[in-house]
């Protein structure tokens, strides 16, 4: 299993990345759709060398999107008519009273 950190705006818009096989082959691999964050895609033929013949196994490619981001407000505007194709609303958010975050995922 190999896993691939990507940013927001890779997850979004497409990537393309090496990464070095268990027989220290590099290959490149492009993904032009949405990634999200846990995504396992497989990759036949390319994990590690069979026991009882020539080939090889499935290599399993999971990826973790990098969230770790401040948006200014300007451009959580610009993002919210983009992805909804709506005017922001004009409402300052603020947490409910008596709820806070336990932690981060991981």
């Amino acid at each position: 299993m190999t896993i691939i950190q990507i940013t927001l705006a890779e997850s979004l818009c497409g990537f393309e990345k090496q990464i070095k096989l268990p027989n220290g082959v590099d290959l490149s691999l492009q993904f032009p759709e949405i990634i999200k964050d846990g995504d396992i895609y497989v990759v036949e033929k390319n994990g590690l060398p069979m026991k009882h013949n020539n080939g090889f196994g499935k290599l399993f490619v999971v990826f973790k999107v990098n969230m770790n981001l401040t948006l200014t407000p300007e451009k959580k505007m610009i993002i919210w008519e983009i992805l909804t194709n709506t005017q922001y609303p004009e409402k300052n958010y603020t947490m409910y009273p008596g709820m806070s975050k336990l932690r981060d995922q991981k």
